[in-house]
């Protein structure tokens, strides 16, 4: 298993400085005025369908602008290792990647061509300048890659205030009502001229030879950006030929709520190398990521807050025309927006880290889509945009705060495993719920294993309420050792478990179920994996590789859910935690055991889950023989129990934090440093 230490910590000395970061926020804030005094310049120019074209055009371009951050932090990410010592790409990369952004850019403008409502020679004129646009800014995408991988943020500041004030001084020039052809043509140099800086500005550094390209985190990141481009496109962007007199209103009042987002996206770059660099589950990850998120957030609610109260004002200060906005699609779009933002830093973690959980991108992107199809009014179409980034936030971002917590990896012993320390007293607790005749052979075999290995062993019955006979059957039992304990009802596994574990004193603490389909001998390659990797917890697994077990492709397709479900819900990597083996040290028990709620089978579940929030982190996997005497009891309602059983785990563990802080309250030893026993995850709160 891994446990961050000082080698997974970033380089203290590539953090940028206070004044470098001033000046890239103080590029952002000169960027977004100049916005500002675009929108201002095109409105008192144009009128009518040019103001109404360039508007539209320029949301969604602006989704093109996110798409092309997406795709730096992408190639970021997978070059995170070498960024720093080499360009990210040789010259025939370069040079293929920039044909795929211009025949990207070919589609863009054909599509814009196709939608823009005018006649042929116009809708020419304006597709050719949005392939230009389009193209220039993806092209520009490698070399402002790598100068985000070197953090030479005072060159991305330089080229932060380029592009808008390029854009101001071809605006003065051209725009007027006399040359509508030309209405995107500033927003078309501006890209142009800052490709050019971009290019002139990417670091000298000697070139890689025979460097990879990871392709499969590359497409990942593609495939996740591009759901973004759709979710920030049709949110920005009505079309006429829909919607009628309502697109000049959502395209005017998409106007007024960019900023929302624009500034949020800007701070968020300070952070992305240290987020692409920083391995998943250490300090430095979760200290960069609560820091972009807190920088993103706050200027998103800021913005936010600011365009929901004072719509008006906005309005006028960003257009200087307040009637062609709606206040109501204005707020709708600044609460949805408010979500994106946020959303935002968890998605380019997953982007920067080649997870898939970055193409829940295209879940908004279906949500927005759809909406685009059916809706026939703007305040519906904000309505639909606002509930594409709320499904994106509810996707993404609980997710991302799990994320940034280790996983924890179980170990694997073989079946040759060897013990090497003697053994102490052991308690066996098995839970009885009309098992038949079957949990007499349980016992007296189980008895027969420890008895062969020389262990003073305990065996606990807990009789759950049978209704069989079976409990008469386990008073028949004549051993000295055997325990009988008899609840009046059916109270559930986990409860009948709660209760042997209260009644267990020995040194080693062990439970198997009552049914038969597991051999009580298999404790002997379980006694033998914990004195080997003196364990926490030892757990006999159907899914490990020397296992001898006969299940059936739908119990397989289950079992790897739920174990994916474990993962990134509780950072579990334990590829099967309901078989019904195991083995505990007796202070794991004694100090999870308070803490312990489930009475069902979801109590396997949460002793893994409570044990690793106290510190116990060393877990091992052994093989099993499975010999079915019994129905499988898998169900769609046993899913559904169990899938909602997961779930309450999932709000003790992580939302009210139960565990954790039950074995905050505690007082634990500290391990040394050659060991992890009773060592607290210190970022797991």
């Amino acid at each position: 298993m891994k446990i961050a230490d000082e080698r997974d910590e970033p380089d203290a000395s590539r953090s940028p400085s206070f004044w470098v970061k001033t000046a890239l926020i103080a590029a952002a804030g000169v960027a977004a005025i100049s916005g500002v005094s675009f929108n201002r310049l095109a409105g008192s120019r144009l009128s009518g369908a040019a103001l109404n074209d360039l508007r539209a055009v320029s949301g969604g371009l602006s989704g093109v602008g996110f798409f092309a951050i997406c795709l730096q932090l992408t190639i970021v990410g997978a070059f995170a290792g070498a960024a720093s010592r080499y360009r990210l790409a040789s010259r025939c990369v370069t040079w293929w990647f920039v044909g795929a952004c211009l025949l990207a850019a070919v589609a863009a403008g054909a599509a814009a061509a196709i939608l823009i409502d005018s006649d042929g020679s116009y809708r020419l004129q304006m597709g050719g300048y949005v392939v230009l646009t389009v193209g220039a800014t993806l092209a520009s995408v490698l070399p402002r890659a790598e100068i985000l991988a070197g953090e030479q943020f005072l060159r991305l500041a330089a080229l932060y205030v380029l592009g808008p004030l390029i854009k101001i001084a071809i605006g003065l020039m051209v725009l007027s009502d006399e040359k509508t052809s030309l209405v995107i043509l500033p927003l078309a140099l501006a890209e142009c001229v800052s490709l050019v800086a971009a290019f002139m500005l990417r670091p000298q550094r000697p070139e890689s030879a025979g460097f990879v390209l990871p392709v499969r985190s590359l497409l990942n990141g593609l495939a996740a950006a591009f759901g973004l481009l759709i979710l920030f496109v049709f949110s920005s962007l009505a079309l006429r030929s829909r919607f009628g007199p309502d697109a000049n209103v959502f395209n005017d009042s998409a106007t007024v709520v960019r900023p929302v987002v624009f500034l949020p996206l800007v701070i968020s770059i300070l952070f992305l190398p240290s987020i692409a660099r920083s391995p998943v589950g250490s300090p430095a990850l979760r200290r960069s990521y609560l820091a972009a998120l807190a920088w993103t957030s706050g200027l998103a609610l800021i913005a936010g807050t600011t365009v929901v109260v004072a719509p008006h004002f906005v309005t006028t200060v960003l257009l200087d025309d307040i009637s062609a906005a709606s206040p109501t699609v204005i707020r709708l779009l600044a609460v949805a927006w408010v979500f994106a933002s946020i959303s935002v830093i968890p998605v380019l973690q997953y982007i920067a880290h080649g997870s898939r959980l970055a193409l829940a991108s295209w879940g908004a992107a279906l949500v927005i889509g759809v909406g685009q199809l059916t809706v026939s009014s703007a305040v519906g179409l904000a309505w639909v945009t606002l509930l594409a980034a709320a499904t994106l936030f509810v996707a993404v971002f609980v997710p991302a705060i799990l994320r940034v917590q280790p996983v924890l990896h179980a170990m694997r012993a073989h079946a040759d495993t060897e013990g090497t320390r003697p053994l102490g007293d052991i308690t066996l607790v098995i839970p009885s719920y009309n098992p038949g005749p079957a949990v007499i052979d349980t016992i007296v075999s189980a008895h027969e294993c420890f008895a062969g290995l020389k262990e003073r062993a305990t065996i606990i019955v807990v009789t759950d309420g049978s209704t069989d006979g079976s409990d008469l059957l386990i008073d028949s039992i004549d051993l000295p050792e055997l325990i009988h304990i008899r609840h009046p009802r059916n109270m559930g596994k986990g409860a009948a478990l709660r209760t042997g574990f209260s009644q267990a004193e020995t040194d080693l603490i062990a439970f198997i179920d009552a049914d038969g389909d597991l051999p009580p001998s298999l404790f002997v390659e379980l006694l033998r994996a914990q004195q080997h990797f003196d364990a926490d917890i030892v757990f006999g697994s159907k899914l490990h590789p020397e296992s001898v077990v006969d299940i059936s492709a739908l119990r397989h397709i289950y079992s790897t859910t739920y174990r994916l479900l474990m993962r990134v819900l509780f950072q579990l990597d334990i590829r099967d935690t309901q078989t019904g083996i195991k083995l505990f040290r007796r202070d794991v028990i004694k100090t999870v055991l308070p803490t312990l709620r489930e009475n069902a089978f979801a109590l396997d579940l949460e002793l893994f889950i409570a044990a690793r929030a106290a510190g116990f982190t060393n877990y091992v996997e052994v093989p099993v023989v499975l010999r079915r005497q019994s129905g499988s009891t898998i169900s769609l309602r046993g899913i559904g129990s169990m899938f909602g059983h997961t779930l309450r785990l999932f709000w003790r563990a992580k939302i009210t934090l139960a565990y954790t802080r039950s074995a905050a309250s505690s007082v634990r030893p500290t391990a040394t440093k050659s060991g992890n026993r009773g060592q607290a995850e210190v970022w797991n709160v």
